[in-house]
């Protein structure tokens, strides 16, 4: 559940009572689809291919990270669309968390 929710701490001891209240904001979830351009032509010498990823929820503020084969070989930040480019062929996965709060991200698939 997403939204403001107040709190009250009481404490109490040798010195009388302590009240304050606050609010929580409870963010909702970071949701993320991706979309790829192939590579043009395996022979070709400047890599073609790019992972287009469309966050949403969290903070607003995003790391990106991409893996090839398993192995993280780039990142970045952003607050909205982001795109790695310049790929060439090969296996690969994206992950996105939120680059405020650390909270990993789920995927909701590939968009045509």
């Amino acid at each position: 559940v997403s939204g403001p929710f107040t709190y009250t701490i009481n404490l109490t001891g040798g010195c009388g009572t302590v009240s304050t209240t606050g609010t929580i904001k409870v963010l909702d979830p970071i949701t993320y689809t991706y979309k790829f351009t192939n590579v043009v032509c395996k022979n070709e010498t400047t890599p073609t291919g790019a992972i287009i990823v469309t966050p949403a929820g969290g903070s607003g503020n995003y790391k990106f990270i991409l893996k090839l084969n398993g192995v993280q070989i780039d990142t970045g930040t952003g607050t909205g669309v982001f795109t790695f480019d310049k790929l060439v062929r090969g296996s690969y996965s994206v992950e996105v968390e939120d680059a405020t709060y650390g909270c990993p991200g789920t995927c909701n698939g590939l968009t045509p």
